[in-house]
């Protein structure tokens, strides 16, 4: 991989460590918003924290080991870009109350099915064990996160 290549891989996962912190805190305002489900989005946004962190680690594996990486999958920084502002818009709109608390749910799995689409964190082909685990570790977790948000019983939300 050219030096300016692993810049840009640099420079995505960067974005993409945002697009876990903008979800983090899209989680804590739905929780902020809704007392009687704060503890099932403060909970998706402490994994999400610890997707920021994965990501952290992803980079630094791919920069302590450049030559065991090559590049797989290219996406456009405006995508990021764009996908990072939608996320923040909607927190602004749950935290001033534009956004009903049911349509928190639906936000979520949006958000929840574009990360899994897009794998913002899986940008490139290696052998290294680690760096295989991690990504599998956040794909399991996001998935997860899609069936718990859809399994949920959102009652108390409508009540």
């Amino acid at each position: 991989m050219t030096d300016q290549n692993m810049q840009r891989v640099l420079y995505v996962l960067d974005l993409a460590r945002l697009v876990e912190l903008s979800m983090e805190d899209f989680y804590r305002a739905c929780a902020g918003r809704c007392p009687e489900t704060a503890d099932f989005w403060l909970g998706i946004a402490a994994e999400e924290h610890q997707h920021a962190r994965y990501i952290r680690r992803i980079r630094d594996l791919v920069e302590e080991r450049q030559e065991e990486f090559r590049s797989k999958k290219s996406v456009t920084l405006d995508e990021i870009r764009e996908f990072i502002h939608v996320v923040e818009s909607e927190t602004c709109n749950v935290v001033a109350g534009v956004r009903d608390s049911t349509e928190f749910p639906v936000l979520s799995a949006r958000f929840e099915a574009l990360m899994l689409e897009h794998g913002y964190y899986d940008l490139l082909e290696t052998e290294n064990g680690e760096y295989r685990r991690v990504v599998e570790q956040m794909r399991e977790e996001t998935t997860e996160h899609r069936l718990r948000i859809r399994q949920h019983d959102w009652t108390a939300e409508i009540v």
